[in-house]
């Protein structure tokens, strides 16, 4: 009886860290998962690091949330699992404030670097968009036969006197009207690709001179390079053959400035009974 009694007392006695916690709860241990909440979520600050997606078409989506975005995210859950440990833990967990710190920072990070990424990815939507505005309003001008006007502003992107520029108009004129009536019957256009990038270093030499030339013979002064280089590409699809026309820019001071405009052949051909269309409709 007595060795049962004994036994009862153990069962029924406090355990000896609850003990331990209320003479002398500084001995309270400290959660590891509020440690790792608040490692998590200083780490999570790269999530404001600018990244570069590939960038739609600018008839598709443009939001896209960064991978780093998951870092944050997770501190959150783990803080909030530590927080949830530490309230049932009766005293035996310290570490309270760490995760509430953690659970602050991680969801201060989630919300303002989604909100960062937001607005720049709506920018660079918008600067695409205006991309595909430029390079159809000089393809147009193309399609209406107005060599002159585009070949006027190919040459104010490059250091070309008015002798060098009309000795290579006219092959430039039937080189891109070759490209645009031999090919037969058309069957319509579409944009193929658009893509946006910082200059090589080969492409920031011609800026460099670009610059030089423009500030000499133009009265207005640009802002000096790098420039951040776009291109729109242009199918259009004929009967014996395609044609693709890069049209690449260069983002200077606020606008798209065209740089160049070379047309090549497109492996592309009319599908069986598709239907020609009234040229460049």
């Amino acid at each position: 009886m007595a060795g049962q009694k004994k036994t009862a007392s153990r069962k029924g006695a406090p355990d000896e860290a609850h003990l331990d916690r209320a003479v002398e709860p500084e001995y309270a241990a400290v959660s590891i998962a509020a440690i790792a909440a608040l490692v998590l979520a200083v780490v999570g600050l790269v999530a404001f690091k600018p990244s570069q997606p590939p960038l739609p078409l600018a008839s598709r989506g443009w939001f896209q949330l960064p991978i780093l975005l998951l870092i944050p995210v997770a501190a959150v859950a783990v803080a909030l699992g530590s927080l949830r440990s530490i309230r049932r833990s009766e005293g035996t967990k310290a570490g309270q404030p760490l995760a509430l710190a953690a659970l602050v920072l991680a969801l201060a990070t989630a919300a303002g670097s989604t909100g960062f990424h937001a607005v720049r990815q709506y920018r660079e939507h918008e600067r695409m968009q205006s991309l595909v505005a430029a390079s159809s309003y000089w393809l147009d001008l193309l399609l209406r036969e107005h060599y002159r006007t585009v070949f006027d502003e190919l040459v104010r992107s490059h250091p070309l006197d008015n002798g060098e520029a009309e000795k290579i108009f006219p092959g430039w004129e039937k080189r891109v009207r070759g490209y645009l009536f031999d090919g037969g019957d058309y069957y319509g256009r579409r944009l193929q690709d658009t893509n946006i990038a910082e200059p090589s270093e080969e492409e920031l030499g011609t800026q460099v001179e670009w610059y030089r030339h423009h500030s000499e013979s133009f009265g207005a002064i640009p802002s000096p390079p790098p420039y951040d280089a776009g291109v729109a590409i242009h199918r259009l699809k004929f009967k014996e053959s395609g044609v693709d026309i890069p049209f690449v820019f260069w983002w200077v001071d606020g606008r798209w400035r065209l740089i160049n405009v070379s047309p090549r052949p497109a492996l592309v051909f009319p599908e069986p009974g598709e239907a020609p269309k009234k040229r460049f409709e």
